[in-house]
């Protein structure tokens, strides 16, 4: 499953808007990531799977099926620097065969 079909199906129930607004993203993000205009990178990622409370690691794996893992979820803040690195280099190992930016 991939990135923009979990991300449809955990909006099932939200706007556009709400999750925009309500994950810290600018307008327009999530309508371009649903349409496959906008690649899931770095902080925007977090912030999405914080808004979901799902792992950054299944949002991003399109090996992984629905449902999405709930138990073991640990809060990263990205103000922290141990929190921040340890997310970089979660992200790093991911990125081995998925296309991200930093943004």
């Amino acid at each position: 499953m991939t990135f923009h079909e979990k991300l449809a199906k955990l909006m099932e129930d939200r706007t556009e808007v709400d999750v925009n607004r309500n994950a810290g993203l600018e307008q327009g993000y999530i309508g371009g990531c649903l349409a496959g205009q906008a690649e899931p990178g770095g902080f925007k990622v977090l912030k999405l799977a914080r808004y979901f409370g799902v792992p950054v690691e299944w949002l991003l794996d399109d090996a992984t099926p629905w449902p999405p893992p709930m138990p073991g979820l640990v809060p990263v803040d990205p103000a922290d620097p141990q929190s921040r690195d340890a997310m970089v280099r979660a992200l790093a190992t991911l990125r081995a065969g998925l296309r991200l930016d930093e943004s």
